[in-house]
């Protein structure tokens, strides 16, 4: 493994190397970003789950919702026909 010194040496020589002027006569440089990549883990199991859980909950409401507006008609035409 290198040391800070080192690694910093050797950002340094790369900025030389791939720096350039712009038209205008600005300096241009890539960002140095470490070349290490860090894989990602895949969320797609704990989306799916949270899918499923907010569609039943979605319907639960839905259908508690459409039941108590059913009831409440239900008991006007029942209260109308007496």
């Amino acid at each position: 493994m290198e040391t800070r010194e080192e690694h910093d040496e050797l950002i340094n020589r790369k900025l030389q190397a791939e720096m350039t002027r712009d038209k205008d006569g600005r300096y241009c440089v890539k960002l140095p970003f470490v070349s290490t990549e860090v894989p990602l883990p895949s969320n797609l199991i704990v989306a799916e789950k949270r899918l499923v859980k907010a569609t039943e909950k979605m319907r639960k409401k839905m259908f508690t919702g459409n039941m108590t507006k059913f009831s409440r008609t239900g008991s006007q035409k029942a209260s109308l026909k007496k």
